[in-house]
């Protein structure tokens, strides 16, 4: 992918979520442009992105085990000193977990595209 495409998705594709805060939306773009070529390579966004649709999700529905075993497992990853003080478990996430995962950030980087094309970029 050419420089310019990077450089258009790392600063106008949006961020999957509802209502997030402005800080995460400023550490997304941190982990987007630190994994820019990754996420082309393998058409997928980063797992940040993912925490941020999955902390979304969680306020209109509550999570079932499985994505509740992905969403501590990722915010374990990115916040440790936060997930120390509220005595999150450690999680290793199995197959299925890690394939839905991915599921959940190749569908959140189609959405991007997307956005992108629809708006002319």
């Amino acid at each position: 992918m050419k420089v310019k495409g990077f450089i258009k998705y790392i600063l106008f594709a949006p961020i999957v979520g509802i209502d997030v805060p402005e800080r995460l939306k400023t550490t997304a773009m941190f982990y987007r442009i630190a994994e820019v070529e990754e996420c082309f390579k393998n058409r997928i966004a980063t797992e940040f992105e993912a925490l941020i649709a999955i902390f979304s999700a969680s306020k209109l529905v509550p999570l079932d085990e499985t994505w509740f075993r992905i969403y501590v497992y990722l915010f374990r990853k990115f916040f440790p000193a936060h997930a120390e003080k509220l005595k999150l478990p450690k999680v290793t996430l199995n197959e299925y977990e890690l394939h839905k995962l991915n599921e959940l950030r190749k569908d959140i980087f189609k959405k991007q595209i997307e956005a992108l094309r629809n708006n002319g970029r």
